[in-house]
């Protein structure tokens, strides 16, 4: 008897992380994840389900920053060229906060 070839898997690894259509969810006035690891020069999409209008914001409020997003909608902006971490805020809740790693 001979034994079928096996197939590739399709599945990657578990340490790799699979980003979907969006790299970060805002919900509960939660940044999911805190900590997000880009590429740099990377778009970084971002969806706002709560019930008020948000932002992901450098510290620096030069480094990257998405502008307004409104209650269930998405924003995007482009990683910095630049290699390091960046701390970032939503504007209109300093209490909201996370770091970008650029790669």
């Amino acid at each position: 008897q001979t034994t079928p070839p096996k197939t590739p898997s399709t599945q990657a690894p578990a340490s790799v992380q699979t980003l979907g259509k969006n790299d970060l969810v805002i919900e509960s006035f939660t940044f999911t994840p805190k900590t997000l690891t880009v590429k740099a020069g990377q778009t970084v999409n971002i969806m706002n389900n709560d019930s008020v209008a948000h932002t992901m914001t450098s510290r620096d409020k030069k480094s990257f920053d998405t502008g307004t997003i409104a209650p269930g909608q998405s924003g995007s902006f482009t990683a910095p060229d630049k290699a390091g971490t960046y701390a970032f805020v939503c504007t209109f809740h300093e209490s909201m906060a996370g770091t970008l790693i650029v790669q």
